[in-house]
């Protein structure tokens, strides 16, 4: 049987965990005199070794105490117990120093650390102040980056699972999946199964422009990926809204522009029917809707993203117009166009979600007979930042076999 993993990003290689390495030079005799080799090592020592010395408080292990200290020695005192050092509580810290070190937001900090508490990043810098006792991991000549996020993956939180199922993802969550761990192998801490296409044409293993219908749907499961355990897993089960939207489909259009208007009007009629709710107005009434109006109402209220693919230009001008049109976030996937119109959907609310080196057989790119810039550039991504878009990666062969593994 093939097991299949399907994956969005390509992980870039981390640095193994190495044990805490004290630098410090080690403490020989011959260069740290101690006791009667102080004496000796200075003018008069003859004289001072004849002067009594003063007891010491309660004394060194193996000296005998001040008469009349009746108190118990450190060793033998209630409760104390001397403990083996491996047996002492190990620290919660852990520190990885010395690496090229990725922020989500901000410049690369070189020979930066990252210090973690208890699973948790608590802080990164230059001068972060590593607790005694933690653990170190060398990082020097590597490079250290944020968990990676797979928004389109498919099987690493369970073995057969359907996202669009009844019962909840993460109630069918296998910690002890070879999936999942081969994903947090790969630095990919956060998995989107089931909302976002896995690659040109791919929706859950169908084709065309992609999933979802003119109204849209909600589909897919957010989680992280923590092997061998289920706490915390679950990030947001229902993930995203998926729709469609295309140049050449005008009933499709037609339908998603009146459940649009709808939830609009939804929306106001809510705010109303709040304000009567605390004037106490006998009278007030809720608003009425179905499942898509109230799709789009999570979308508007910024609960739940949009997603829709659009590659031809075409398609994302009609796109750009209706997040215009509605005031509306969308999250547009494939944009194989989008580096020809930058400015042009700078006005809209959208986000992108790219493929890399796009060549489609059944797709008429590089058609120097419309006479407009087409078809797929390199510098998508590049003349998109220029514009002020955000944007994210997926790889176009989303999937890795794990034949001989399992």
């Amino acid at each position: 049987m093939r097991a299949i993993v399907r994956f969005m990003l390509v992980a870039a290689a981390t640095a193994g965990a190495l044990a805490a390495q004290d630098s410090r030079p080690e403490s020989r005799p011959e260069s740290r005199p101690l006791g009667d080799e102080v004496a000796e090592s200075r003018p008069g020592a003859d004289a001072a070794a004849t002067r009594p010395t003063r007891p010491r408080r309660g004394g060194r292990r193996g000296e005998s105490r001040e008469q009349g200290d009746t108190r118990p020695a450190p060793e033998t005192r209630p409760g104390a117990e001397s403990r083996p050092a491996e047996s002492r509580p190990a620290s919660p810290f852990v520190a990885i120093v010395g690496g090229a070190v990725y922020q989500v937001s901000g410049p690369v900090l070189r020979r930066g650390t990252v210090l973690i508490r208890n699973d948790k990043i608590v802080d990164v810098g230059r001068d972060v102040f590593v607790p005694e006792g933690a653990k170190i991991i060398d990082a020097a000549g590597k490079h250290v980056t944020p968990g990676l996020v797979a928004v389109s993956s498919f099987g690493t939180f369970a073995g057969g699972f359907s996202p669009r199922g009844e019962d909840k993802l993460g109630d069918q969550v296998d910690p002890w999946n070879l999936r999942m761990l081969m994903a947090l192998s790969s630095g990919i801490t956060t998995g989107c199964e089931g909302a976002i296409q896995g690659g040109p044409g791919m929706f859950g293993g169908g084709g065309g422009r992609g999933g979802g219908t003119a109204q849209g749907i909600v589909v897919g499961f957010i989680g992280k990926h923590a092997y061998g355990t289920i706490e915390g897993v679950t990030v947001r089960d229902e993930a995203a809204l998926q729709f469609t939207y295309a140049a050449d489909d005008a009933l499709g259009k037609a339908n998603t522009r009146e459940t649009l208007k709808k939830a609009v009007a939804y929306r106001k009629a809510r705010s109303q029917y709040l304000a009567d709710l605390a004037a106490k107005k006998p009278d007030a009434k809720a608003p009425s809707g179905d499942d898509a109006v109230r799709a789009w109402v999570r979308v508007m209220d910024g609960e739940l993203p949009a997603v829709v693919q659009a590659d031809a230009r075409q398609d994302l001008e009609e796109v750009a117009q209706l997040s215009e049109d509605f005031d509306l976030p969308l999250v547009v996937t494939g944009a194989r166009e989008a580096w020809t119109m930058g400015s042009r959907l700078a006005r809209g609310r959208l986000s992108f979600v790219l493929n890399p080196r796009v060549r489609d057989m059944n797709y008429n790119w590089g058609n120097p007979e419309l006479g407009v810039p087409n078809g797929w550039s390199l510098r998508n991504a590049a003349l998109l930042s220029e514009a002020g878009l955000k944007w994210c990666v997926q790889a176009l062969q989303s999937s890795s076999g794990t034949d001989g593994i399992m």
